[in-house]
């Protein structure tokens, strides 16, 4: 059996529960995470779904050991600085991918 990959999300709208809910249909995957700038939402998004509230992808990377990032946001402001640390991770899904594969 293989292990799940550990994914992360950033973003807690409409379009990121679309995506938690996909994901947690795939036993191949598994959502710990959540990131985002407002607090208040974050924490609203990662208690309906189970996940991990944090401030930041370095922070899901270093303490739920994400491998892949699902970047569900639509404001792409201050993006670049939060997606530094994903030079580590084994993969990263965003929505033009998603468009392209899908």
């Amino acid at each position: 059996m293989h292990n799940k990959v550990r994914f992360g999300i950033i973003g807690y709208g409409k379009v990121a529960a679309l995506h938690a809910k996909a994901l947690e249909t795939t036993e191949h995957a598994e959502l710990v995470s959540v990131s985002g700038h407002r607090q208040e939402r974050r924490d609203a998004f990662a208690h309906q779904w189970g996940l991990n509230s944090r401030n930041s992808v370095e922070e899901m990377i270093k303490e739920d050991g994400i491998q892949a990032v699902v970047i569900a946001r639509h404001s792409h402001g201050q993006l670049k600085e939060s997606l530094l640390p994903l030079g580590s991770l084994e993969s990263t899904l965003t929505r033009s991918q998603c468009r392209k594969e899908g």
